[in-house]
């Protein structure tokens, strides 16, 4: 799986890695909003989260009259936090998905192409003779 933050630090990279694979580079856009929407959602809740440490303790210090609307708001509060964690990690899931989908970043020296393309760079020594035994032969005469 490729790494978000160098996603976010090369997506110019990426998206022509994409290109070269001759897969969908609209793909890293995806991703990236994704991302996006996932850092939003973990702010939000971390914020929840935080407000809802502060409360918690608030109520514990709180006079006998004030502490009934205060667990009233905490109530409340603990249900948008139960709802930003999953808005969350919902979010944490598409990112995943669409990470998933994405290859990993073809080197840039590598050229592009398929087998067709391949150039041979260097030999070095000199290919053994396939011998074929009789037993190899008769097993596999007529494949």
């Amino acid at each position: 799986m490729i790494d978000l933050k160098f996603l976010r630090e090369n997506p110019d990279r990426v998206r022509s890695s994409q290109s070269a694979r001759g897969e969908d580079p609209t793909l890293v856009e995806s991703v990236l909003a994704a991302d996006e929407a996932r850092r939003s959602a973990i702010t939000e809740f971390e914020v929840l989260r935080a407000e809802q440490n502060t409360l918690s303790k608030a109520v514990g210090a709180a006079a006998k009259e004030d502490r009934l609307a205060l667990l009233e708001s905490s109530k409340a509060l603990a249900e948008k936090v139960k709802s930003a964690d999953n808005a969350k990690s919902a979010a944490e899931e598409r990112v995943r998905e669409i990470l998933l989908r994405l290859s990993n970043v073809v080197e840039e020296d590598v050229p592009v192409g398929g087998e067709a393309d391949f150039k041979v760079i260097e030999h070095i020594g000199t290919p053994r003779e396939r011998r074929c035994t009789s037993r190899w032969r008769s097993r596999f005469q007529g494949h």
